[in-house]
Parts: C-alpha cells; sequence; structure tokens
C-alpha cells in the first residue's frame, strides 16, 4: 500500500501546519504519524527503505528507553516456552515482534550497540563483504544469580546476535555463544563465541530447553550463514548456485576487550558493556570454510556507538535463527565430511580447532 516516503511528508506537513489546524487535529495526527511509522517495521514500506533508514530508526528506538532494561518474565511466562512453536524463531523475517503476540523468553535482557563488520578481502559473498549498518545485542540467556562467586552457580549464559540491516530486503541475522552451559568466568569476553554453540555439560533443565529447540531442527545448536551470504548490505542478491559461505564462525575476542572485565563479578554485564566507546574492537572474525579447514581471519566487529540497555531491545527488536538444515541442502557434502555434527564439541574451543 500507502508509500511511506509520501506519508512521512504527508505527516510532517499537516503536524507543523500549527496556523491552519488546530491544537486537537493536530496531537491526533502525531499519534497517527507514530503508530504509522511503527507499523512499518513489519515488512512493506519499511521493508523497501535503504539499510541506512532502517539503521537510524531502530537506532531511535533503541535509545528512546533512556538506557532502561525490560523486566525479567516471571517463571509462569517462562513455561510458556514448551507450548509455543519454536518456528517462529526462525521463520520470522519482520526486524520487530509485538511482545503481546510473542514475548521474548530466553535472551530477553541485554544490551545493544551499533557495529560494523570491518571485513579483509575474503571469497565469500553478501554481507561477508562487509556490513556498515548493524546492530550487536549481547544479552544473558536467563537471569544470572550475581550474589554467587562462581559464574556456574551463577548460572551466567551470555550470548550475542547480529541485525546486519540491508537496502529493500530483509536483514541478515545471526545467533552466537560460546555454549549453552554456563560459563566459567563472568568476562564475558573471556571466551571464543561461535554460530555453533557446543551443548556439553547442560544440566537436566537445560537439556529440556535444548529438545523444545530441536523441534525446529535437528541442529538446533548450529545456526546457518547461507542467507548472511545471499545479500550484500545494497540489496543485491547472489544466485544459489554462486553462493559462498562458511561452514562456521569463531568470534574471537579482540585484544583490546579480552581482559578489560575481569574472571571474578564486579558489576553487571550490562554496565561492564556501557563502559565500551564507540570505535571499540570486539571480536576477529575467523571462518571455517568446511569442517575440515583451518579457520582463517576475515574480519573484526567493531562498534559503531556505545552499548545502551533498552526496553525495546529487549521485548521488541527480533533476531532471525537460520536453520543450520539450510546450509546443509546447499552444502550436503559437510554432512558427508562428519555425519555426527550434531555431536561433534570441538569447536568453537580453539580458534584453530579442525574435525
Amino acid at each position: 500500500g500507502i508509500n511511506a516516503e509520501y506519508m512521512g511528508s504527508l505527516c510532517f506537513c499537516v503536524t507543523f501546519d500549527r496556523h491552519k489546524m488546530s491544537r486537537i487535529l493536530t496531537a491526533a495526527l502525531v499519534v497517527f504519524c507514530a503508530v504509522f511509522a511503527a507499523s512499518q517495521l513489519s515488512g512493506g514500506s519499511y521493508e523497501d527503505l535503504p539499510a541506512e533508514s532502517k539503521w537510524s530508526y531502530i537506532y531511535s528506538r533503541v535509545t528512546a528507553d533512556n538506557n532502561k532494561a525490560g523486566p525479567w518474565p516471571s517463571k509462569l511466562s517462562l513455561a510458556k516456552l514448551f507450548i509455543e512453536s519454536m518456528d517462529f524463531s526462525m521463520d520470522n523475517v519482520n526486524d520487530e515482534i509485538d511482545p503481546n503476540d510473542r514475548q521474548k523468553l530466553i535472551h530477553c535482557v541485554g544490551s545493544v550497540a551499533g557495529v560494523e563488520w570491518k571485513m579483509l578481502p575474503n571469497n565469500y559473498t553478501g554481507l561477508f563483504k562487509g556490513s556498515t549498518f548493524g546492530f550487536v545485542r549481547i544479552s544473558h540467556a536467563l537471569q544470572p544469580d550475581e550474589s554467587k562467586a562462581s559464574p556456574i552457580d551463577g548460572s551466567f549464559i551470555p550470548g550475542a546476535s547480529f541485525k546486519l540491516l540491508r537496502n529493500k530486503v530483509p536483514s541478515g541475522n545471526m545467533v552466537f555463544m560460546r555454549a549453552l552451559a554456563p560459563a566459567d568466568s563472568w568476562n564475558p569476553f573471556k571466551h571464543i563465541w561461535s554460530n555453533h554453540v557446543s551443548s556439553r555439560g547442560l544440566s537436566f533443565a537445560l537439556k529440556i530447553v535444548k529438545l523444545k529447540f530441536d523441534t525446529a531442527s535437528k541442529w538446533s545448536t548450529y545456526l546457518g550463514l547461507s542467507d548472511i551470504a545471499k545479500y550484500d548490505e545494497q540489496g543485491n542478491q547472489t544466485p544459489d548456485a554462486e553462493l559462498n559461505f562458511p561452514f562456521q564462525l569463531l568470534f574471537v575476542p579482540h585484544d583490546s576487550v579480552a581482559t578489560v572485565f575481569p574472571d571474578s563479578f564486579q558489576a553487571d554485564m550490562k554496565d561492564q558493556l556501557a563502559t565500551l566507546p564507540a570505535g571499540s574492537n570486539l571480536w576477529n572474525i575467523y571462518a571455517m570454510s568446511d569442517p575440515m579447514a583451518k579457520a582463517e581471519q576475515i574480519g573484526t566487529v567493531v562498534t559503531t556507538t556505545p552499548f545502551f540497555k533498552s526496553v525495546y531491545g529487549d521485548q521488541k527488536l527480533f533476531i532471525k535463527h537460520q536453520r543450520f538444515d539450510d546450509d546443509l541442502k546447499l552444502r550436503p557434502q559437510w554432512k558427508k565430511i562428519c555425519p555426527d555434527l550434531d555431536h561433534c564439541d570441538t569447536c568453537p574451543l580453539d580458534v584453530n580447532c579442525t574435525f
């Protein structure tokens, strides 16, 4: 339908033409314009916008919360996880969700920052050539008990996700973590993280959660990368026959942040992240082209803004989880090389690991 640029111009003109419109009508139109703008995030005119405009919209929503985080869900709410479909997390392509329709129950409280993917020359396609208009969200999988000295006893399970905006097509999204089990340090930059997440050492409760995600994909702890490679930031599509994407990415903490935060607990992770300025190098990106390949550096993740707590980021900003099944359809030889992919725990414990 309605053209977003036209409506934006109309709303601007009518809203500020105070000589011809009453205050009541003006106020009503302001509300209408805000509702209309928000509705565009579901697709339609919003999807037709350039990456920079999408980025600016999301950034304005993130920062409008005055650095306030969303609440943790109640234990009763967490029970919803076992009755709702996990397919939504892997099929929805919108950048935003309505919390009244779909409540975040895992990784529901975190911090958001603007980022760039500064890439080295590489043979991969799409966003692997670089991304200027992106976000990273670093969050807790579950509410940690920060009164515990041990991060394991405190159930400290950090993870992160990227949203990389593209012109006129859906964003590229990716989730990455160290493991589903609690970390052995309160420092979120202590370990290598990956889109292939280790499932070793899970408690009974976490095993049950993993089984729920298994209903959406056999490879529920392996997140796909083929969509990242399908379109570049300008929205140019690479045909399936020419798609080039790695088997696995490893996010190696940059030397400048690896030891900034201590192993022992000193402050909530969100407050620690808020101390990192724009321009911080967070991770060096390493790629394994196939299951037997050595990891090679292809880029660096650099922040373009500080980190912000955000109710919007916690409740509405949506990160799609791509099924690894999609990658295997395009690269069936990977399954032949390593038939027990879902039982392999070698990576991402070592940047130079191989199967």
